[in-house]
């Protein structure tokens, strides 16, 4: 009786707990020697892992440097994106 419903409130306060921490902003000091970041491998991907479709680009208006382009990138893709000072 009374047991489940003090359990249940308990619940549903934590969570509304929980997800204001998760909502709430936290400043990370990344140059502190202690931090440690520890992402997991991803699993296979399926070729592309990315896709660009119909992409236009210039460095001033009405100066467009190559305009339709299409590719796709894979895990095992490298990109350089080189400007003018090389």
């Amino acid at each position: 009786g009374q047991g489940h419903k003090k359990m249940a409130k308990q619940a549903q306060a934590r969570m509304k707990m929980l997800q204001r921490l998760q909502d709430e902003p936290c400043e990370v000091d990344f140059d502190d020697p202690y931090l440690k970041l520890d992402f997991p491998s991803a699993g296979h991907l399926p070729p592309p892992c990315i896709s660009v479709n119909e992409v236009a680009f210039g460095y001033e208006p009405g100066k467009i440097l190559y305009e339709k382009c299409n590719f796709g990138l894979d895990t095992d893709s490298r990109v350089a994106i080189v400007g003018p000072n090389g």
